[in-house]
C-alpha cells in the first residue's frame, strides 16, 4: 500500500504548502527517502481523505486527484515508482528497457516494446489477467469515445501483437492524423517517454468489452461498484458525490502470480480502507 500511495504523497506536499496562510511557504522537490512499511495488526483499518468529492472511480478518464487517490489501490499498474522515482515492475516481469531486451529500436522511426505480464496474475474474481486485457485497454484509450485523460504515447503505437497469454508487443511507428486523437500526421514512432506517459491501469475485457466506450463514464462499473479489479483492494461500498465515501476490502487474489517478486507478494495487511471526503479544508505550512 505504501508503494502505491507514495506518488500521491509526492503530489500532496506542494498542494498543502500552497494553500497555507502566508506566501513564504516552500516545498522541497527532493526525492523521498527510502520507506520501510510496518505491518499493521490483523484486521486494522486505515482512513484517508480529501476535501473534494469523488464522483466516480473512472481512473482512465478522470483527472480529479480525489478519484486517483480513492481508486489507485483498485487496479494494478504495469510498473510503480519508488520513493526516489525509480520505476519497478508491478504486473510485469520487468520494466521494459533496451538493457533487458524488452525495448528494441528497429530503425530511425520504429521501435518495439514488449509488455510481459507475470504468469498467473488474476482478477479479483479469480479469472486470469492476460495480454488481451492490456491490448483491449490501449484500444479503449485510443478510442476518443472513452474520454481518456491522456493519449500521449499511445498515438505512436501503429500496431500491436498478442503473443500467448502474457506478452503484448507494441509496434511504435509513424501514424496518421485522426488516429488516437492525433491532430496531425506523426512521422516517427520513437517515443522515449513511454515509461512516464504510458503506465496504464489494465481493465478487464470480459467486463468492459460489452459496454460501449461512450458509456463507460456512466456505467455501474465506474459509478457504483467495479465488479472485477486487479489491485490489492476491491470496493465493498461506494457512495459518490458531496459526502463521498469508498469502503475498500482486500482482494483475495491480489497476490496470485507474484511469488518471488520483491514486492506485493502477500495479501494486504490492512483489513479495510475507508476513503472519505473531509468536511472542511485544513491547511498548514508545517507540512
Amino acid at each position: 500500500l505504501a508503494g502505491m500511495l507514495a506518488p500521491l504523497i509526492r503530489i500532496a506536499v506542494p498542494v498543502a504548502v500552497a494553500c497555507g496562510n502566508s506566501g513564504t511557504g516552500t516545498a522541497s522537490n527532493a526525492p523521498l527517502a527510502d520507506y520501510k512499511p510496518q505491518a499493521c495488526t490483523k484486521g486494522c483499518q486505515l482512513v484517508y481523505s480529501d476535501w473534494e468529492p469523488v464522483d466516480d472511480l473512472n481512473i482512465i478518464a478522470s483527472t480529479a486527484a480525489t478519484t486517483q487517490q480513492a481508486a489507485i489501490v483498485l487496479w494494478g499498474a504495469l510498473w510503480q515508482f519508488d520513493g526516489k522515482n525509480a520505476p519497478y515492475p508491478d504486473m510485469l516481469t520487468a520494466v521494459p528497457s533496451t538493457d533487458n531486451g524488452l525495448v528494441k529500436q528497429i530503425d530511425s522511426t520504429h521501435m518495439d516494446v514488449t509488455l510481459r505480464l507475470k504468469s498467473g496474475l488474476k482478477w479479483s474474481d479469480g479469472s486470469p489477467i492476460t495480454a488481451d486485457d492490456m491490448k483491449f485497454t490501449i484500444e479503449s484509450i485510443c478510442n476518443t469515445d472513452t474520454g481518456a485523460a491522456s493519449e500521449a504515447g499511445y498515438d505512436h503505437v501503429a500496431t500491436m501483437d498478442v503473443k500467448g497469454t502474457t506478452d503484448l508487443i507494441l509496434h511504435f511507428g509513424p501514424t496518421k492524423k485522426g488516429y488516437c486523437g492525433l491532430a496531425a500526421d506523426n512521422p516517427s514512432g520513437i517515443y522515449a517517454s513511454f515509461i512516464t506517459d504510458m503506465n496504464f491501469t489494465t481493465m478487464p475485457k470480459a467486463v468492459l468489452g460489452s459496454i460501449k466506450p461512450a458509456d463507460w463514464a456512466t456505467s455501474d462499473y465506474f459509478t457504483k461498484k467495479p465488479t472485477v479489479t486487479s489491485g490489492p483492494y476491491m470496493v465493498q461500498n461506494f457512495s459518490p458525490g458531496p459526502a463521498a465515501q469508498v469502503v475498500l476490502v482486500p482482494n483475495p487474489n491480489s497476490a496470485a502470480g507474484r511469488s518471488g517478486a520483491p514486492l506485493f507478494v502477500h495479501a494486504p495487511h490492512t483489513g479495510k480502507l475507508l476513503y472519505k471526503q473531509r468536511s472542511k479544508i485544513e491547511c498548514s505550512n508545517a507540512w
